[in-house]
């Protein structure tokens, strides 16, 4: 998911509204951890993006969302993280931003391993 930060939102409600528009769920405000946020290209861009990640029920999920007033019609995938990493290493995931926020979920559960 990924999204505008309107003027009167922060980083954070958007993340919530962003994931009801384009995946259907609603996702509590506490339970979203903040991941990286990063410059796209720095010197070239002035694009921040703000990671976030969140445990949820994912049972619901799936099928086609966004809005019709922007021409969205997105497809939600549920993948296995491995799954998806794997992906991204064979170029069947290319923006950076999905790489960003995969490395670091990878990254924070290591870190609760250790």
């Amino acid at each position: 998911m990924a999204g505008m930060i309107d003027t009167s939102e922060s980083a954070t409600i958007t993340a919530l509204r962003e994931a009801e528009e384009e995946t259907g769920l609603k996702i509590p405000a506490g339970s979203l951890r903040p991941g990286p946020v990063y410059l796209v290209s720095p010197g070239a861009f002035t694009e921040i993006v703000h990671v976030f990640h969140v445990e949820t029920d994912l049972s619901d999920a799936g099928g086609v969302h966004g809005l019709a007033s922007e021409s969205e019609d997105i497809r939600s995938e549920i993948l296995h993280l491995d799954d998806a990493l794997a992906e991204l290493r064979n170029g069947s995931i290319p923006p950076s931003l999905t790489l960003v926020a995969l490395l670091d979920l990878k990254l924070h559960l290591l870190s609760q391993v250790i």
